[in-house]
């Protein structure tokens, strides 16, 4: 999605009017891959998380609050099925997922 501002900018050294072209865009891919992630996650996992993109494609998936034993490990097994990992940090520990194409 992109939409295209026009807006006029004078010159302060010369005073000539000059359009200035500004462009806003949105990236679908990134949102596409957060919403497959968040329903391949379920709705209570996806509740428990903040998921984000990357420039790279890598899909950040940070737990908003402790997940308990269970909830970890299902979590960690879906991050798995796609190649991902989780990544220790104590209380700044997310999971990672590789850049790759989801069907």
């Amino acid at each position: 999605m992109s939409n295209e501002f026009v807006y006029s900018y004078k010159c302060p050294s010369c005073g000539t009017s000059l359009p200035l072209y500004i462009r806003v865009t949105t990236d679908q891919t990134q949102q596409q891959t957060t919403i497959q992630i968040e329903e391949e996650l379920s709705k209570p996992l996806a509740d428990m998380c903040s998921i984000s993109v990357q420039e790279d494609g890598t899909v950040i998936v940070k737990p908003k609050r402790y997940l308990g034993k269970e909830t970890f490990k299902e979590l960690l097994s879906k991050v798995k099925a796609y190649g991902g990992e989780y990544v220790g940090s104590g209380k700044e520990g997310y999971f990672r997922i590789p850049n790759q194409k989801r069907s």
